[in-house]
């Protein structure tokens, strides 16, 4: 197609279809849509929930309990679920946890970077680092408040190693 410009130049302009969005897979979207409900049926629990209990209240079918077993482990792999005492599944942040990148600073300090990005970095004392190491993705338990107002905390559980 010719379009004349500024100044009565011809100059030549190729039409081109509009992208195409990307539209998720139907598996990915269906395995999104349950890990919803599964979080959302944590969140309305008050206490830590049964896995069979969560299942029930989520609404998952008998014929989704596999996927929705699967799912709930990779929530947990994730850092997006704990495994409480007597085996039973509750939201991080309800338990008194933190998940985060972990900056270890060479004196044997560290600083925990929240994933959900919302509050400032938890200190962590060099006695109370291990087993966690520079760059990793832990669960913090935040104990107290330090002398200048930072929170102060352990880590618990490394959720993922970097190699």
């Amino acid at each position: 197609m010719d379009v004349r410009g500024p100044g009565r130049r011809v100059r030549r302009v190729v039409s081109r279809p509009p992208l195409q969005t990307l539209t998720p897979h139907p598996a990915e979207a269906e395995e999104r849509a349950l890990e919803t409900r599964l979080l959302a049926a944590v969140e309305r629990r008050k206490a830590p929930v049964a896995s069979a209990a969560l299942l029930r209240a989520a609404r998952v079918a008998r014929g989704e309990r596999a996927a929705a077993q699967a799912c709930l482990a990779a929530l947990e792999a994730r850092g997006s679920l704990v495994r409480t005492k007597g085996n039973r599944l509750a939201l991080p942040a309800r338990q008194g946890l933190v998940a985060g990148r972990l900056t270890v600073n060479p004196a044997g300090f560290a600083f925990c970077r929240p994933d959900n990005g919302e509050g400032d970095d938890v200190y962590v004392p060099a006695t109370r680092v291990r087993p966690a190491m520079h760059g990793d993705r832990v669960l913090i338990q935040v104990e107290r408040s330090g002398r200048r107002g930072r929170a102060e905390g352990r880590v618990v559980r490394v959720v993922d190693r970097v190699v």
